[in-house]
């Protein structure tokens, strides 16, 4: 270290001048590289803490949520839920009365969750060159049978403005009461 100073010492006033202001450029950047990572990493951090205390709030409530649950579960008729298969066929059904013709319908891969009170059974519709009054009576009819069809997801791109033609695509769930 003393060799270091004495050769420091040695140089001329502009070079010592020179690589002070160097060495403080490179503090500069080291110091600036350290605090955006070390910003990153707070806010990270605060992100996670904000979610582990929402958590917590959400362990907490437990009970009322289960209580909720089981009272909303009661409420289900057995007669009124339905399979895959009836979702298919009532949701087709409930569109071509509605004058929706060419609907089509595919169920989702991971289409049925269940316990052992309910399942939840899931599909994807489609359908294109829909007039909106169609649409309409569609939706007022899915309407009706809430909860046990429910729109998860919907889109409605209008595909003809001349006429007033829509496509849609949407997410449909039902719920079966299982004996």
């Amino acid at each position: 270290m003393k060799a270091l100073k004495a050769y420091f010492l040695s140089l001329q006033r502009r070079e010592r001048i020179l690589i002070a202001v160097l060495c403080l450029i490179g503090a500069a950047v080291v110091l600036s590289v350290f605090t955006t990572r070390a910003g990153v990493f707070w806010r990270k951090e605060s992100a996670l803490l904000t979610r582990i205390k929402q958590n917590q709030t959400v362990i907490g409530s437990r009970e009322a949520v289960e209580k909720r649950a089981r009272d909303a579960s009661a409420k289900l008729v057995p007669g009124e839920s339905l399979s895959q298969v009836q979702l298919n066929s009532r949701v087709t059904t409930m569109a071509t009365n509605a004058g929706i013709r060419g609907a089509t319908i595919s169920p989702l891969p991971d289409s049925t969750a269940a316990n052992s009170t309910i399942s939840l059974h899931s599909i994807r519709m489609s359908f294109t060159g829909v007039a909106w009054t169609a649409l309409r009576d569609f939706y007022t009819e899915l309407q009706k049978r809430r909860p046990y069809i429910t729109i998860e997801e919907m889109t409605v791109n209008m595909t003809d403005q001349r006429t007033g033609l829509h496509s849609v695509q949407m997410k449909l769930s039902s719920i079966e009461v299982l004996n």
